[in-house]
C-alpha cells in the first residue's frame, strides 16, 4: 500500500502545484518547482496563475489576494468575477487550514453547514455566492505547498475556484493507478515483485472561467 499511497500523493501534488514548463520555477514563487525528471505536467498554481514568462502568463484567470476582506468575503467576490466572465465555479478546493477558517466564517450559515454527499462516504460544505452554489473541497496534506505572493510579497498558499465540466484528467492505459504482478522467474530467479505505475495529466480548457485567491499564511 506504501506505493500506491506515494503515487496518489504525488499526482495530487502535480495536479496542485506542477510545473514541466517553466523553467525559472521554485518551489518558493508561483510557477513551482520545476521538474523535467520524471516527467511532470502543468497544474493549477501554473495555469491560474499570472507567471511572467509562463504559457499563462495572460489567459485571464481570476486572481484575489485576501487583503482587508475575510475568507467567505474574498472568495465571493472572485467567484462574481468569475461568473462575470461567463464561468460558474462549482467547486472550491483548498487546504485543510483555509477550510476551517472559513469553517470559523461560517459557523451559523445554515446552508453551508447543510453538507451533500458527493461520493459515497465523502460529505462537503456548500459555499452560496451571487450566482450559485460551489461546493467545498478540503485537502489534507501538503499537495498545494506555499510561495511568495507576486503583488504583495506575503506568504500565501491558494484556495481554487474550479468549474468541473472544464476539466479533464487524461490518462493512458488506465484512469488510476495500475499494478502488474511480474512473472516469478522473470531473471531465473524465483522472487514476488510488482511495478505500480499511473500515467494521468490535467487539462484545464476554460481558465477564465476559473481561478484562485491567495490566502495569506502565517
Amino acid at each position: 500500500m506504501g506505493g500506491i499511497t506515494k503515487i496518489a500523493y504525488d499526482v495530487q501534488t502535480l495536479i496542485c502545484q506542477g510545473n514541466g514548463s517553466y523553467s525559472s520555477g521554485t518551489s518558493s514563487n508561483e510557477g513551482g518547482t520545476y521538474l523535467t525528471s520524471p516527467t511532470s505536467y502543468d497544474g493549477l498554481r501554473l495555469v491560474l496563475g499570472s507567471v511572467t514568462g509562463s504559457s499563462y502568463a495572460s489567459n485571464a484567470a481570476i486572481q484575489l489576494e485576501q487583503g482587508s476582506l475575510n475568507m467567505t468575503q474574498t472568495l465571493r467576490q472572485a467567484l462574481g468575477k468569475a461568473a462575470m466572465q461567463g464561468g460558474i465555479p462549482d467547486w472550491i478546493v483548498m487546504t485543510i487550514n483555509a477550510k476551517t477558517q472559513l469553517d470559523e466564517e461560517n459557523e451559523q450559515n445554515k446552508r453551508y453547514n447543510d453538507v451533500v454527499e458527493v461520493v459515497p462516504g465523502v460529505q462537503v460544505n456548500q459555499f452560496a455566492w451571487a450566482n450559485g452554489i460551489a461546493k467545498v473541497l478540503a485537502v489534507p496534506g501538503f499537495s498545494f505547498g506555499s510561495y511568495t505572493s507576486p503583488l504583495s510579497g506575503a506568504p500565501v498558499e491558494d484556495v481554487y475556484l474550479l468549474q468541473s465540466d472544464e476539466i479533464e484528467i487524461p490518462w493512458l492505459y488506465n484512469e488510476g493507478i495500475t499494478v502488474l504482478e511480474l512473472p516469478a522467474a522473470l531473471d531465473y530467479t524465483l522472487s514476488q515483485r510488482y511495478v505500480i505505475f499511473s500515467m494521468l495529466s490535467l487539462a484545464i480548457k476554460a481558465p477564465l472561467w476559473m481561478g484562485k485567491v491567495r490566502r495569506l499564511v502565517g
